[in-house]
């Protein structure tokens, strides 16, 4: 498995993954003891060197048959590469949207703590809006997702606020998002409305700094 490319450094790599499939090699590596298994998955995830090799991932592998270990294997692989989000450029993938929804689930149904891959895609602001609308377009997804994805976009909101940082996120959020999360996010910033204590304070307080975004 060392030699066979599953990524898009080989321009084959998509026979090869139908090769794996038809040949059910995984079926060789799984099943077999606990080491040989783990030492299978980090193989196979040593070829993932960016969030969209990820696909190929889960290509493979059904998202079903991806148990906890190989689900903690995986976020740590994509914290080592986290960086890689920043190149993600959602207008030429799309589909890298249906990769990351994957990556959600895989987490979802190995009852892991979803705010670890929450807070990588947060390192990309155009994500986090653009998959909370692919969430809400696509009214099959699991209610919980969206609303633990909900629940991450307004607890970044706010600390972005308190910590007196310019809310990109926000502005990114209410320009470019559903109607839906944009009247969720102007009933939660209610709470930031500015004062005139607040606007001639020494210390920019949180309401200035939101004001001041916006005025840019």
């Amino acid at each position: 498995m060392e030699y066979i490319d599953i990524t898009d450094v080989d321009p084959n790599y998509l026979k090869n993954i139908e090769l794996i499939k038809e040949n059910k090699l995984i079926d060789i590596f799984l099943n077999s003891d606990s080491e040989k298994e783990k030492q299978f998955y980090t193989i196979i995830l040593n070829k993932v060197k960016k969030i969209n090799d990820l696909e190929s991932i889960f290509n493979i592998f059904q998202i079903k048959t991806i148990n906890q270990g190989f689900a903690v294997l995986i976020n740590s692989k994509m914290n080592e590469i986290k960086s890689t989000i920043l190149d993600v450029n959602l207008e030429k993938n799309p589909k890298v949207l249906n990769t990351i929804n994957d990556w959600v689930n895989i987490n979802l149904n190995n009852n892991l703590d979803l705010n670890l891959v929450f807070d990588l895609l947060f390192l990309n602001f155009d994500i986090p809006n653009k998959y909370y609308t692919y969430l809400i377009k696509n009214r099959d997804q699991n209610k919980e997702i969206i609303n633990n994805f909900k629940d991450k976009i307004i607890s970044v909101t706010t600390e972005c606020l308190e910590e007196k940082h310019t809310p990109d996120l926000i502005i990114n959020i209410l320009l470019n998002s559903e109607e839906e999360l944009r009247l969720f996010c102007l009933e939660k910033l209610n709470n930031y409305e500015l004062n005139e204590v607040d606007f001639f304070k020494k210390d920019k307080t949180k309401e200035f700094i939101l004001f001041k975004a916006f005025e840019e």
